[in-house]
């Protein structure tokens, strides 16, 4: 451990010398300091030091160091893997016969030898080979093409036979040993190096990292660890020097206190002498003391009267009534009357509290006359039937309560009664108010409110009546107090307003008819798979009429000579052949089939195939098990008999909306519903393709309005839509981005379509406004005649920004790369899609300044402030654009950022670790940003993507910085991948 906690204990022990001096300077006896300084203060306090500056040395800073050094572990197997693909790409030019072994094997080596990250971009790669022999050394030129067998590090380890040793089991491993500091070779440092099999040509590529930064990384947060405990321990320090001065202060004062308690007591018993109320104290083993006050109030006011005994002054109490009243704690109200000397009697009000006098227990009685207050009393009961009269007659519910524990009810009228449940009037007295609320934690705020404020006025409540119906009610409550303050009751006038609760009940009933369709279609479209039989392509259509009885079906697969399922017969084929043939039974399957076969992998979901059918305007699709191999075929009709396709139900509203105010009105509803099913536990993936759709939905309606209105295009057209909703990852809060790709013409009708597109796109956008989609701020629409264009000039927009943008350019068009067909025809999106991948594949630039930008988005600082704020939807793109540019550069034609993950995976790009750690890191920042929404739009509030970060759990603060870290690693990656350098 480092010398830096003796620093520390050193400063606190010559702190606790001066605060010593400072007590011996002030007269104190060694044995008070002592006693007061060493023992209660300065002991406690010294090995809570030491424990805390312990724990942080022995617990905290390793912890940290682990930390360090696995991100480092994992920066460099990333590292090394990006640059095990170099040699995999050009082991595959050599394989298709591009390139010989020799050729492919100089080619990867010079491109390793000159890689290089780090700050100081001194980092590198080397390669060896299995007997060892060193293939490449950036820095070691001398070993390049030598035998590593024997050669060891400066403690004798045979490095490069244990790299060999390493791989051969796994194909990878770490191994650490002593090296020379970079490019230094008088300086050796331990280092800890990751290698990986290259089984092709048996060689071993790898890299490492000096442990020297991570010890100087910890060395950095020891020192302000050290800064830390230093103010930590001055801080206490003085906090203990404070606390021995007021020690000392306080043993004067108790000596003070001494004299001026004897003097206290002199003028207490000129005080109770004084007092204007009878006053009787009664201590065991004492004569009762009664002061004038009570003896003029008795009659015995003249001089020589020997004073009474206590018990006659009061015939109607017994001396052990006045105890066991008293035997409780606080003070006793005991009503009586008081016997005067004359006989005559009044009415009195005796308080009795339980004392302690030189360790004696005794009891205090004031005595009050009341026989004015009973008079008033009179008049208040007089005063009281006539309010409960009044109050008989009002509908709305007034009642008294107690101001006791649960509030119960002293008296009421027949309306509360009734509001309640109760039968009558006289089943309500007695009933507690906290009984009708539906936690008691409720009853608690209100009554801790009601307590700390004295009334309410309009306060909305949420109680339930006795039968368990829910009532929504507006409570008026004033708490009344007695002269001294203490809460006696509680008036309370309640007006039912259950009614306005219709809209929460109607959002209700939608959530609970959302919520069973998005588990149904959630599900695998397998489990409503159907087997149907199966012939040749050459089969006759009378042959399929019998396999189709015999199998009691309504479809028939076609199986190519080869083996390969190529099409399908349903009944819409045979029907339509029955027409228009005479003798359509002669007619071979391969005549009539539909083809291509549409299919989905049974694991897909019921949405999926439901969005499938849709788009293509069909009825059947085949199911595929993940070999490839048909397993049946799932009919529309069949989802469509499923008693949970309500949520369908609501789409076919919405397809069938005659306005963009209707268009409006029916997505508003489906939004709302989502949004509340998001604190319902509903995934985030079902989330984003149910609002998917239910945007495709709007916009393909907002289409066939205006189709509707204009008529046929003059030809073949798409309408595209670009960045979040391109993605499929459009959220609560969302706007336009769309765009017009039609087919070429040449001459005058060039300039009617041109001019014919852009009326579908102004009606299309100004529908979709109205609707709630406001207008793009940066004008990227169809409506705009830059993006309402040929198939010819998007492919020039799309050549000139891969051939000719810088970076900055790159930033403002880069949804562009995000476009996805919704309506019209698709093959137009492919023909552009496929101009792009074959432009950037010539032009490495491009993906330079793709990675550029991605790399200038960094995710925020994983040490949030109390006061900070973080926007979600910029914390998330770091990782849209590096899936974007891997996806750019792998041809990956899907454009959701998680698809496209997938995708890469598969293909080899990411590893399995690696994919499962930035797809998690994506769906927590989804997630929160959906919450979030979902949030502001029950508050009433227009969604956004800002989040409070002290709103958040520290779970999902640990998760935060998780996940951001891990968000750094892969742009580590992207870096090395697209730009050589760190």
């Amino acid at each position: 451990m480092s010398h830096k906690p003796e620093r520390v204990f050193n400063a606190l022990i010559h702190l606790f010398h001066e605060i010593v001096r400072e007590a011996v300077a002030m007269n104190v006896s060694s044995k008070t300091a002592s006693r007061y300084f060493s023992l209660r203060i300065l002991l406690p306090a010294a090995l809570a030091l030491a424990l805390f500056v312990l724990s942080l040395y022995q617990f905290v800073i390793p912890q940290f160091e682990d930390i360090i050094l696995g991100r480092k572990r994992e920066m460099i197997r990333e590292l090394t893997t990006s640059a095990w693909h170099v040699l995999e790409r050009y082991h595959t030019e050599q394989r298709d016969g591009r390139m010989s072994e020799a050729e492919a094997q100089a080619a990867a080596v010079a491109q390793v030898g000159h890689l290089r990250y780090g700050e100081e971009g001194k980092d590198y790669f080397w390669i060896t080979d299995e007997r060892p022999f060193m293939v490449v050394h950036p820095f070691r030129d001398d070993l390049n093409g030598t035998d590593l067998s024997d050669f060891t590090d400066s403690h004798g380890k045979r490095l490069f036979v244990e790299m060999v040793a390493a791989v051969r089991d796994d194909g990878e491993g770490f191994v650490d040993y002593t090296w020379q500091w970079k490019d230094d070779s008088t300086r050796v440092v331990p280092k800890l190096s990751y290698v990986r099999q290259f089984e092709p040509w048996g060689w071993i590529i790898g890299t490492g990292i000096y442990l020297e930064d991570v010890r100087d990384q910890i060395e950095t947060l020891e020192g302000d660890v050290v800064s830390i405990s230093l103010w930590i321990t001055v801080t206490i320090s003085l906090l203990l020097a404070f606390i021995v001065m007021q020690n000392l202060r306080a043993e004067r004062r108790r000596q003070q206190a001494e004299h001026e308690l004897r003097e206290a007591k002199e003028k207490y018993e000129a005080l109770v002498e004084a007092s204007t109320e009878g006053l009787l104290m009664l201590t065991e083993g004492a004569e009762p003391y009664m002061n004038a006050s009570l003896l003029a109030l008795a009659g015995y006011s003249e001089v020589g009267d020997a004073a009474p005994d206590w018990t006659g002054l009061f015939p109607d109490l017994s001396s052990e009534d006045l105890h066991a009243q008293a035997d409780g704690d606080g003070e006793t109200q005991i009503e009586t009357r008081l016997q005067r000397r004359d006989g005559s009697g009044i009415d009195v009000l005796l308080s009795v509290s339980t004392v302690q006098v030189l360790g004696r227990t005794g009891r205090v009685v004031i005595i009050r006359d009341i026989a004015a207050h009973k008079a008033l009393a009179d008049e208040l009961d007089e005063t009281r039937e006539k309010f409960l009269s009044l109050t008989k007659q009002l509908p709305l519910a007034v009642f008294r309560t107690d101001a006791s524990g649960g509030l119960p009810v002293l008296e009421c009228n027949a309306a509360t009664a009734m509001l309640f449940g109760r039968g009558s009037v006289t089943e309500m007295l007695g009933v507690d108010f906290a009984e009708f609320f539906e936690e008691r934690k409720d009853f608690d705020a209100f009554a801790a409110e009601l307590l700390r404020t004295g009334m309410m006025s309009q306060r909305i409540e949420r109680l339930r009546r006795s039968d368990g119906q829910a009532l929504a009610l507006t409570l008026s409550v004033a708490l009344v107090r007695d002269e001294d303050g203490t809460p006696r009751y509680c008036d309370i006038l309640a007006e039912d307003r259950s009614d306005e609760r219709d809209d929460e009940e109607r959002k209700r009933r939608l959530l609970s008819d959302m919520q069973a369709p998005l588990l149904f279609l959630a599900q695998p479209v397998g489990a409503l798979m159907r087997e149907v039989p199966i012939c040749g392509t050459r089969y006759p259509l009378s042959g399929i009429l019998r396999l189709m009885a015999r199998a009691d079906s309504d479809a028939v697969l076609l199986r190519d000579d080869a083996g390969a399922m190529i099409g399908i017969v349903g009944r819409d084929e045979i029907r339509n052949a029955l027409v228009r043939r005479e003798r359509a039974e002669d007619l071979l399957a391969h005549e009539i089939m539909r083809a291509p076969l549409l299919r989905l992998p049974e694991s897909a979901s019921v949405h999926e195939a439901l969005t499938l059918l849709d788009a293509m305007q069909t009825d059947l699709l085949a199911v595929h098990a993940p070999t490839g191999e048909v397993r049946g075929v799932v009919a529309i009709a069949d989802i469509h008999r499923s008693a949970l396709h309500s949520y369908h139900g609501f789409l076919r509203q919405l397809h069938q909306a005659g306005s963009a105010a209707e268009i409006g009105h029916e997505r508003r509803q489906l939004v709302h519903a989502v949004a509340t099913l998001i604190d319902s536990g509903a995934g985030m993936r079902h989330i984003t393709h149910t609002l998917t759709a239910i945007n495709d939905a709007a916009v393909r309606r907002a289409l066939g309005l205006a189709l509707e209105a204009l008529g046929a295009p003059p030809c073949a057209f798409t309408f595209l839509v670009l960045g979040s909703e391109g993605r499929r990852e459009q959220t609560l809060a969302t706007d336009q981005d769309n765009a017009i790709l039609y087919d070429d013409v040449e001459g005058a009708d060039a300039e009617f379509a041109a001019s014919w597109f852009l009326q579908l796109g102004e009606h299309v956008c100004r529908s979709l406004n109205e609707a709630g989609y406001p207008y793009c701020p940066g004008g990227i629409m169809a409506m705009n005649p830059k993006w309402c264009r040929p198939l010819a000039d998007w492919k020039r927009y799309f050549t000139d920004w891969i051939t000719t943008s810088d970076p900055r350019d790159l930033l403002d068009i880069s949804i562009f790369f995000d476009f996805r067909c919704i309506h019209g025809d698709a093959s137009l999106g492919a023909r552009l899609r496929e101009h792009v991948f074959d432009t950037a594949s010539g032009y490495h630039s491009f993906f330079a300044y793709l990675a550029q930008n991605a790399l200038r988005n960094k995710p925020p600082t994983w040490q949030f402030k109390p006061a900070e704020s973080m926007d979600v939807k910029a914390a998330m793109i770091p990782v849209v654009d590096l899936a974007r540019v891997y996806s750019l550069r792998h041809r990956v034609s899907a454009t959701g950022t998680t698809e496209r993950l997938s995708q890469l995976h598969d293909r080899g790009v990411f590893s399995a670790a690696g994919f499962r750690d930035i797809t998690q890191a994506y769906d927590l920042l989804l997630a929160l940003r959906f919450r979030e929404q979902a949030r502001a739009i029950a508050a009433n509030r227009t969604p956004g993507n800002v989040i409070a970060t002290p709103s958040l759990s520290d779970i999902d603060l640990a998760a935060l910085r998780r996940a951001f870290a891990q968000v750094e690693t892969f742009q580590s990656k992207l870096s090395v991948d697209f730009r050589g350098t760190m």
